[in-house]
């Protein structure tokens, strides 16, 4: 899967000015990693998806604990994903 975000930041926003587009990256994410982006929906919580990737990937739940947060930490220092306080 290739996720299509918009670039931000000073450079993003002097190319934007010169085309008059706004700057888009493209980011190729392979099949776990789709897996995980489609469910971070803001609905799932973090347990769920580790729940789901157990299921699908027959993953013992630490490694896929371990997996998923630094997919995630990746996914947030990009400013791809927000985290928030479950409720």
């Amino acid at each position: 899967m290739v996720v299509k975000v918009r670039q931000k930041g000073w450079l993003a926003k002097l190319s934007e000015w010169f085309s008059g587009k706004e700057a888009w990256k493209r980011i190729e994410l392979d099949s776990m990693g789709s897996f995980v982006w489609e469910r971070c929906d803001g609905e799932r919580s973090v347990g769920q998806i580790v729940d789901d990737l157990c299921d699908e990937y027959r993953l013992h739940r630490r490694e896929a604990e371990a997996s998923l947060a630094e997919f995630l930490t990746e996914l947030r220092k990009r400013g791809l994903v927000e985290m928030k306080e479950g409720e």
